[in-house]
């Protein structure tokens, strides 16, 4: 019986990473049931850089910080007394006011806006049963950026319908607002790849749920299109921070401006 492991230099990468000594064991004795037999169960410790995380979050600063002091841009955010983006939410009053004031031709910007996760998302995306495992294995989603602005039927955008087969698109009867979704990432554009975009799916498909199960989808719907990943344009970002590149100065997406939607 063998218990040398499957010891590579992706298993040592992997280990110094995450710092995670039970999964060290698992990539160690991969394909290999006799180094699993009767395993000591050791507890789950997983870390990211710590620079890493700074990195990632230097950025989203300088990416609010655009957004927050473009006065034509109209932002909602919670800030800490250190000027620092905390977490607000979504709640079914904070839309039904945007519904009630937001104008025609202009664009609302959530900021870390949290929504809960649904019963019926749990139910019918994830697990696809009524009687799931796990009443409710997350309890909230915060997108970075919630992007809010009305349209007509026969504007050059649908609205996502969630079906057991899936995303489907509808054109739209009545007037409302759409959500674009965005997240910021540190990584280079280059960088930015399918699993960075399954994140988005899975915003717009609780973000549906949560729509639907607080009798929000007559004022608002999840567009067909626009949402997007904003990769790192930190030159950018700094130089509007030192007011050297112009201002935003126009209710104009923010995200055409920058060249992500």
């Amino acid at each position: 019986m063998s218990k040398q492991g499957n010891f590579t230099k992706k298993v040592l990468v992997d280990w110094i990473s995450s710092e995670c000594d039970r999964q060290l064991v698992n990539n160690l004795g991969f394909n290999n049931s006799d180094w699993l037999v009767n395993p000591e169960i050791l507890p789950l410790k997983r870390q990211r850089y710590a620079v890493e995380l700074k990195l990632g979050k230097d950025y989203e600063t300088l990416v609010y910080d655009a957004l927050i002091r473009s006065t034509a841009l109209n932002t909602k955010f919670r800030s800490d007394e250190l000027n620092n983006i905390t977490k607000s939410y979504a709640t079914k009053e904070l839309l039904t006011d945007i519904f009630n004031n937001l104008q025609d031709k202009t664009v609302a910007y959530l900021l870390e806006h949290s929504f809960p996760i649904t019963p019926s998302f749990i139910n019918e995306v994830i697990f696809q049963t009524s009687n799931p495992p796990f009443s409710n294995p997350s309890s909230e989603i915060i997108p970075d950026i919630l992007s809010m602005q009305y349209y007509q039927p026969g504007e050059d955008m649908s609205e996502i319908i969630m079906t057991k087969d899936g995303i489907q698109f509808q054109n739209l009867q009545s007037k409302k607002i759409g959500i674009s979704i965005f997240d910021i990432k540190s990584s280079l554009p280059d960088n930015i790849g399918k699993h960075h975009f399954i994140e988005i799916i899975y915003y717009i498909s609780s973000l549906y749920h949560f729509l639907q199960e607080n009798n929000l989808n007559d004022m608002f719907f999840i567009t067909s299109h626009k949402h997007g990943i904003l990769p790192s344009y930190l030159e950018l970002f700094e130089k509007i921070k030192v007011n050297t590149y112009p201002n935003i100065d126009s209710t104009d997406s923010f995200f055409e401006f920058s060249g992500v939607s």
